[in-house]
């Protein structure tokens, strides 16, 4: 208790003094803390009260305590403290102070940058952290986006170290801010360190293979940013990246061989991401032939290209010109077809594609032409024509002019004459159905062999026709004699039927599908000439037998004599080889030149008496 004496009285105080054991103090904790922040530190000793006039002394300075037991205390320290040692006192009574403690006050340490400021999600990397002025303190950790602490670990006064572990943040988290603590407390300074996490992982490759002999460009889609990838990796080679605003753009690198490599992406020279992606390199295409080499300006002409080196692969392509189609590789990479485009006509480059970005050129250019068109054909109807001439538009002198006959599909050489004509050779008989009624074909024209008009001219073959005999067979050289020719197969279209003596053509009428009339044309010589029908202006029954025996009995001839004297000839046949020695009878003059007419070949003839004279065949 405490009392006041005033002379004789003794007064006594309200409440009582207490009397405690001496303050002593053991630790602080910590005992380095920041000049830039408040801290508060914890002080341990004994006989700590709690009392409105608890505080804590430092270095002079009375500061706020908080009691927390009566062996600890927390002192509040103010921030911008001095940098430097500093002693802390406690007193239970505002007065009387135990025997201070020292602690250190140290600025925030300053640090300049990271190393590496990035890498890979899947990839634990140990931080370099450079600064200046840095000290080995217990407490001292990283702090990685303010969220967690990794142990630091003092190298020397410019380098602390810390493990990055990506896989603790979530996907989305691409960059991650790097800090120093003190205990719990920011202990770091200076522009803000960021690690960035890249993800690598290819979403699209284009194109995925490319030609051994390298510069191909590839364009590579990131499911993450592509901002800090500097390098791409074919294998074992690497090449720089050129970064677009979602894509990465890569000259593939050369290779000795043909096979796949593992797409790899870094951001230096030695952090390198390999991908599941792969590329494969394609051996270098060689040419030997382009087959058609021209087509219809319509398109849709499969072009077939030779080589060696063609792999069906992703983007495989033909340009004609500056459009490009789809290609298919046959027979084990030794050809290529491609199917024309639509082209205005003309001339144009062909470039081979392996992969829709490689190009090459390939040693022919590919002609469009413009349509053709097929009007009619001449004669329209035929047994043994052995040509047909075929009107229309758009002909072209290729070296694959080539006709065509449907539904057959038979293909004839054609031989070019105009634009507006060709002569198409007509399919031999062996290579048609047994004719034995009139049937109807189409012939159309190809400048290629491949392709052929839409339009087709209508040609009728018809049973070939064939001569018996004729009656007479002879007569004057005035002409006039009407002429029966018994036959079969005779017909009439077109008003076309002509009787031919010795080359000179007349009018024929067919009577019936067995006979036929018409009249000798007059004749300056007497003698021989071949006889033959044509019942489309263009076949000859006897002398074109394309088709066979048409006449029965050999080539017909009929004969003309003078009117007061009357000729004979011995023999009356021979080879067409010709050089048969004919002995002609009638009346004849010594010193006379004579001549024989065989048709139209006229040859020597030499006397030999007044009755005969003698002359040779000729071929």
């Amino acid at each position: 208790d405490v009392s006041l004496v005033y002379g004789g009285d003794e007064f006594h105080l309200r409440g009582a003094f207490t009397f405690d054991e001496g303050l002593v103090l053991t630790t602080v904790s910590p005992s380095i803390i920041s000049s830039m922040t408040d801290n508060s530190v914890a002080v341990t000793g004994a006989a700590f009260r709690s009392s409105p006039e608890l505080v804590c002394d430092l270095s002079g300075t009375l500061i706020d305590a908080a009691w927390i037991h009566s062996s600890e205390v927390i002192c509040k320290i103010p921030s911008l403290l001095r940098p430097g040692k500093h002693s802390l006192s406690v007193s239970n009574n505002g007065q009387d102070f135990s025997t201070a403690l020292e602690f250190r006050v140290l600025d925030p340490f300053l640090l300049t940058s990271l190393d590496p400021a990035l890498g890979f999600r899947d990839r634990v990397v140990n931080l370099t952290l450079h600064g200046q002025n840095l000290e080995g303190l217990d407490g001292l950790a990283c702090l990685l986006n303010s969220h967690y602490a990794a142990p630091a670990h003092y190298v020397d006064s410019t380098t602390i170290t810390c493990p990055m572990i990506p896989m603790r943040f979530d996907d989305n988290t691409t960059e991650v801010s790097v800090e120093l603590t003190l205990n719990g407390v920011s202990f770091s300074r200076g522009d803000p360190l960021i690690y960035s996490i890249v993800d690598f992982s290819v979403d699209t490759i284009f194109p995925t293979s490319g030609a051994i002999t390298g510069r191909t460009p590839v364009t590579l889609q990131l499911k993450g940013s592509t901002r800090f990838v500097r390098w791409c990796h074919f294998g074992d080679f690497k090449v720089p990246a050129v970064a677009r605003r979602d894509s990465l753009l890569c000259l593939s690198p050369r290779s000795a061989f043909a096979g796949d490599v593992k797409i790899g992406l870094g951001f230096d020279e030695s952090n390198v991401h390999t991908t599941n992606s792969k590329y494969t390199y394609l051996p270098q295409p060689l040419f030997s032939r382009m087959d058609p080499m021209n087509g219809p300006e319509l398109g849709n002409t499969l072009v077939l290209i030779a080589g060696s080196g063609f792999v069906n692969s992703e983007g495989l392509g033909c340009y004609f010109g500056d459009k490009l189609v789809v290609a298919e590789v046959l027979k084990s990479g030794s050809e290529v077809v491609c199917a024309t485009p639509p082209m205005k006509p003309g001339r144009y480059t062909v470039r081979f594609t392996p992969n829709g970005v490689d190009t090459m050129r390939v040693p022919w250019q590919f002609t469009f032409d413009g349509v053709v068109d097929v009007l009619r054909v001449s004669p329209s109807h035929g047994s043994a024509t052995s040509e047909l001439s075929v009107l229309g538009k758009g002909f072209i002198d290729t070296d694959s002019l080539a006709c065509r006959y449907t539904p057959a599909s038979l293909l004839t050489r054609a031989l070019f004459v105009s634009s507006s004509q060709v002569i198409c050779e007509t399919p031999k008989l062996v290579e048609l159905p047994a004719i034995d009624t009139w049937t109807g074909v189409g012939v159309e024209i190809s400048l290629n062999g491949v392709d052929f008009s839409t339009a087709a001219a209508s040609f009728i073959y018809v049973p070939p026709a064939k001569i018996a005999w004729i009656e007479p067979a002879e007569g004057p050289t005035r002409g006039g004699t009407v002429v029966q020719v018994r036959g079969n197969n005779f017909h009439s279209i077109n008003h076309m039927p002509r009787c031919v003596f010795g080359g000179k053509s007349v009018h024929a009428v067919v009577v019936s599908a067995s006979k036929i009339l018409c009249t000798s044309p007059p004749r300056e010589m007497t003698g021989l000439v071949t006889f033959d029908v044509t019942l489309n202006g263009q076949d000859y029954i006897c002398t074109r037998d394309v088709f066979g025996s048409s006449c029965l009995d050999g080539q017909r001839m009929f004969g003309y004599h003078s009117t007061a004297n009357l000729l004979s000839i011995d023999p009356t046949s021979g080879p067409f080889t010709g050089q048969t020695a004919v002995n002609v009878k009638g009346h004849f003059h010594y010193g006379s030149e004579y001549k024989c007419q065989f048709g139209d070949e006229t040859v020597a003839a030499k006397f030999v008496d007044e009755i005969s004279v003698g002359c040779l065949t000729p071929s």
